[in-house]
């Protein structure tokens, strides 16, 4: 549920844990405009017993997550890589490394509820551990 809309120069933040399948933000964005995302400290997070990456996260390490990564919650991100979308719909969602190469930059496609998640397997988030803190302004 959408309890602030945010406005020209707003910035907030939010935690997200590495097992949230989808956080939901309480923040409404709108379509077109552009949010400047920073990941501040805590910023590692970790699947299983992978060492700890940032919100870039890492290619799949051994048999069994390279068999899975077709049931990835995006399967062409690498896992544990910080998904951003609206309203939770994978139609809007964009890559970190592709939130990056922007300048850190993600446009609304529509309005809706800032959500995000970390890519893992769809049924496999309860093994993640850590957080990273996302911190968001709104550029226009």
């Amino acid at each position: 549920m959408i309890g602030y809309t945010l406005q020209h120069g707003d910035t907030r933040g939010f935690l997200l844990d590495a097992k949230a399948t989808c956080y939901r933000s309480g923040w409404g964005l709108l379509a077109g405009h552009d949010y400047q995302l920073v990941i501040l400290p805590p910023d590692k997070w970790n699947d299983f017993d992978v060492p700890p990456c940032d919100a870039s996260g890492t290619p799949g390490q051994g048999p069994f997550m390279k068999a899975a990564e077709g049931l990835r919650t995006c399967p062409d991100a690498n896992y544990m890589e910080l998904l951003i979308m609206v309203d939770g719909n994978k139609a809007t969602l964009k890559k970190w490394r592709a939130i990056l190469a922007g300048g850190g930059v993600y446009r609304a496609p529509c309005d809706g509820e800032l959500s995000a998640c970390s890519n893992d397997v769809t049924f496999m988030y309860w093994n993640n551990g850590g957080a990273i803190y996302v911190q968001v302004t709104c550029l226009n």
